[in-house]
């Protein structure tokens, strides 16, 4: 039922019914009221228009009641409690009633839904494995998971800087982070050291500004990927190391085993029917050259892992990439044109870095000799240097070139000190590389496809 039409026709009767009294009333007031009966007819009708009024008024209150009742527990969200409905349920205020119920029901369904979607929420956020806490802009915490309550002993925390006791960098971060902030914290429990990796989140609440901090105690993943990095470390100094020790040991035990034959014949105060051969000699002598070269070649190897673990830190200043990729090109003008490849450089001039000069151009360099050498064999070898910057003003800078490409199984060994895929390389270039970008709070990263070429992209 359209419970508007109820309201129009009620109020209209009760109007018209007012009105027909009220003209009642004022047509016997105008007689004369020395006839008792007259008299008697203008009071009951004056008594009945007051009782209209009475009624009509009361009927409005009751309207207006219902409205703010409904109106003053969705304020206070007191709506478990549906409205009694009168018994003449054809009229306004019963099919408003109905109404105003069905908005309740569906309003509380509503509600209890979000109630049941905040409940299964912060379950999820109490029974996470790493530390979940919120604060406003005092440090007042919101949100205090069980995760956090186990990892800083505590059963509640009230302000964030309760946790100074913990650490007081610890608290600094907290505060200092902005949105995406990411920070390594280390504090000291029981006796151990943890390492904390913190990221932050900046939101509003109801037009408050709220932190969400996550905490997670990465000391395990970090001994599990220095582990790692050891055996791998390990495996492939053992294996250049065995490359080159056992070719000496054999070639030394050979010559050893050939002089002490002579040296035993004349010890025992003979005489050798006949001398050491020239032939003889030039084995030797070969074996002795061998054995220099390969022990020339280790002590090569463990400089360059010296040089490797002892990286200086950059000395920082603004360079404009441009020139320092023209000075790069300027350098390698021999190699290029010795692999007869053509090498195209886009630089946009106004691009200016914070770096050390002279260790982002040996980056370069041995990004860009890596690629001349993928492209050696190629009829029309090409090699392209682009530089760029994002909307978040991080500078790019791509390294490509057209050349055979690498095996997926060797491009996630690429970075790995001493391994290579040349056959007379180091294998350290590209580790050095790495190394000096991360230095410098970058990153360095590779893509390849097999046929088609492959990118080094540096981050800046």
């Amino acid at each position: 039922m359209d419970y508007k039409n109820d309201y129009k026709l009620e109020v209209g009767i009760r109007i018209v019914g007012l009105t027909i009294s009220a003209f009642l009333l004022a047509n016997f007031v105008s007689q004369d009221f020395r006839d008792s009966n007259m008299s008697i007819t203008t009071l009951i009708i004056f008594i009945l228009c007051v009782i209209q009024a009475a009624y009509f008024i009361n009927f409005l209150d009751n309207i207006q009641q219902e409205i703010n009742g409904i109106i003053n527990n969705l304020r206070h969200d007191r709506l478990s409690k549906p409205l009694k409905l009168s018994t003449r349920e054809g009229t306004y205020t019963a099919q408003l009633k109905k109404e105003l119920n069905r908005l309740v029901h569906e309003t509380t369904k509503i509600s209890q839904n979000e109630k049941s979607r905040y409940n299964y929420l912060m379950t999820i956020v109490q029974h996470a494995g790493f530390s979940i806490l919120t604060f406003d802009e005092k440090g007042d915490v919101l949100i205090f998971n069980n995760a956090a309550r186990k990892a800083f002993d505590r059963k509640k925390l009230v302000n964030i800087d309760e946790l100074k006791s913990v650490s007081e960098e610890l608290v600094e971060q907290l505060h200092s982070l902005k949105t995406g902030g990411r920070a390594l914290v280390k504090i000291k429990k029981e006796e151990e050291v943890v390492q904390l990796a913190i990221y932050a989140i900046e939101l509003q609440i109801e037009d408050k500004p709220y932190k969400l901090i996550t905490i997670q105690n990465i000391r395990r993943e970090l001994e599990q990927n220095e582990l790692e990095a050891w055996e791998k470390l390990v495996r492939v100094l053992t294996h250049e190391i065995m490359n080159s020790v056992t070719p000496i040991s054999s070639l030394t035990a050979t010559v050893a085993q050939e002089l002490e034959q002579h040296r035993k014949i004349i010890s025992d105060g003979g005489v050798r029917e006949k001398p050491i051969s020239a032939e003889e000699l030039e084995d030797i002598y070969l074996a002795i050259q061998t054995i220099q070269r390969r022990s020339e070649s280790l002590i090569h190897f463990v400089n360059d892992f010296r040089s490797m673990t002892h990286i200086p830190k950059p000395n920082l200043r603004y360079i404009r990439l441009c020139e320092l990729l023209s000075e790069v090109n300027r350098l390698l003008e021999f190699d290029i044109k010795e692999t007869g490849a053509e090498l195209e450089i886009s630089c946009p001039k106004e691009i200016s870095l914070n770096i050390d000069a002279g260790q982002i151009q040996q980056v370069l360099i041995n990004l860009i000799q890596n690629a001349l050498d993928a492209v050696r064999d190629r009829d029309e070898g090409h090699v392209w240097i682009s530089v760029y910057q994002d909307d978040k003003e991080v500078t790019h800078i791509s390294v490509r070139d057209n050349g055979k490409g690498i095996e997926e199984e060797a491009l996630q060994k690429i970075f790995i000190p001493f391994f290579t895929t040349k056959k007379n390389g180091s294998g350290i270039g590209l580790s050095l590389s790495k190394q000096i970008v991360s230095q410098h709070l970058g990153t360095l990263s590779v893509k390849s496809q097999l046929g088609f070429g492959t990118e080094f992209l540096i981050k800046l």
